[in-house]
């Protein structure tokens, strides 16, 4: 009777440590999850920025080379 009961105390153990290291590895899942997140949104950010300036920096390119041709006109 009693190595039952210690028996079952050890299993009842053993099941709470899977649960908390369960309850661990979906926070860290989570925390990784909101970190890629993060990153896909200042990635995105950043994609957008750079075809801005690349458009702005055409754009001047463009009037340079029509004020140039003014110029030497």
């Amino acid at each position: 009777q009693e190595k039952r009961i210690k028996a079952q105390i050890s299993i009842q153990s053993a099941i709470a440590r899977l649960n908390a290291a369960k309850t661990r590895y979906q926070q860290q899942i989570y925390q990784h999850s909101l970190k890629m997140m993060t990153y896909q949104t200042n990635l995105q950010r950043q994609q957008y920025q750079l075809a801005s300036l690349v458009k702005q920096s055409q754009e001047v390119e463009k009037e340079l080379a029509e004020l140039s041709i003014v110029r030497f006109s």
